[in-house]
C-alpha cells in the first residue's frame, strides 16, 4: 500500500454508524414520550385506518368509534379561558393592559358583526 494511504475497517465504521443511530434513536425518543416514561397513550377505538375496514369491525364498534367521534366535537362554551390558570408576569400585565383595554372595547364590536 501506499503511504497515508489507510486500510478501511469496517468493525469501526458499524461501530460508529450504530452509535449514530442509537443518538438518533434516543431523540426520537424524547420527541415522542416528552419527558414521560411511557409513550403517549391513545384513547381512540380504532385509531388506525387499518383496523376500521368494513370486514373487521362489527355493529358494536361501529357505534362505539361513532360515540367517540362526537364526543370529540367541542360545544360553544369551550375551549374555556380562565385568567387564573394562566398568570404573566410584571412585565406582561405593565406593557399589556393598554392592549388588554383596546381588546375589551373592540370585542363586542366584532363578535356583534357575525
Amino acid at each position: 500500500m501506499a503511504d497515508g494511504v489507510k486500510k478501511f475497517d469496517s468493525a469501526a465504521h458499524i461501530d460508529a454508524a450504530k452509535k449514530a443511530w442509537l443518538e438518533r434513536q434516543e431523540v426520537y425518543k424524547k420527541m415522542y414520550y416528552r419527558k414521560s416514561k411511557y409513550p403517549p397513550m391513545s384513547i381512540e377505538p380504532f385509531p388506525h385506518e387499518r383496523q376500521r375496514l368494513p370486514f373487521q369491525m362489527t355493529t358494536e364498534d361501529r357505534a362505539l368509534r361513532q360515540q367517540w367521534l362526537r364526543d370529540q366535537a367541542l360545544t360553544p362554551r369551550e375551549p374555556r379561558y380562565v385568567p387564573e390558570l394562566t398568570p404573566r408576569n410584571f412585565f406582561r400585565r405593565f406593557f399589556g393592559t393598554p392592549w388588554d383595554a383596546i381588546t375589551k372595547v373592540s370585542t363586542p364590536a366584532v363578535v356583534s358583526l357575525h
